[in-house]
């Protein structure tokens, strides 16, 4: 399985990408994982036949063990790679010719900037895959 964050980003903070980093490597072990950041989020290339899930921020959001669930799902599905959208502006992905088959993901009830939004991101994957593979967590 391979995970890609499309972050609708110029540049990361130093501090957040540590973060980022941090997750990627322990998440490594798992699936393979990377980030593209983007000047221009209209120029994403997504791969043909990926699952899509759009990163916002809503009322119904997701915990940790449904996210361990979902990527199992998708996983069992026949799907070899989850891509994340993450975006300040929800209208960018939106307007996406791909729009139709992107799933939109409640992380939070507040919303947050693309920064920051991969760093939870990043760790609610990281916690899914201690999940689903029996791993504990906090030690």
């Amino acid at each position: 399985m391979d995970i890609i964050f499309h972050i609708d980003i110029k540049k990361l903070d130093s501090t957040y990408d540590k973060a980022i980093n941090e997750y990627f490597k322990r998440t490594s072990s798992f699936t393979n994982i990377k980030k593209i950041l983007y000047k221009d989020f209209s120029s994403i290339e997504l791969k043909k036949g990926s699952y899509r899930i759009a990163v916002s921020y809503g009322n119904k959001t997701i915990s940790s063990v449904e996210l361990a669930k979902k990527i199992s799902d998708i996983n069992l599905s026949g799907y070899s790679c989850i891509e994340f959208l993450i975006s300040d502006n929800m209208e960018n992905i939106y307007s996406m010719e791909t729009n139709d088959n992107t799933e939109i993901l409640h992380l939070t009830t507040v919303k947050l900037n693309a920064d920051i939004a991969a760093v939870a991101l990043a760790e609610q994957i990281y916690r899914a895959y201690t999940i689903n593979n029996n791993i504990r967590y906090h030690k």
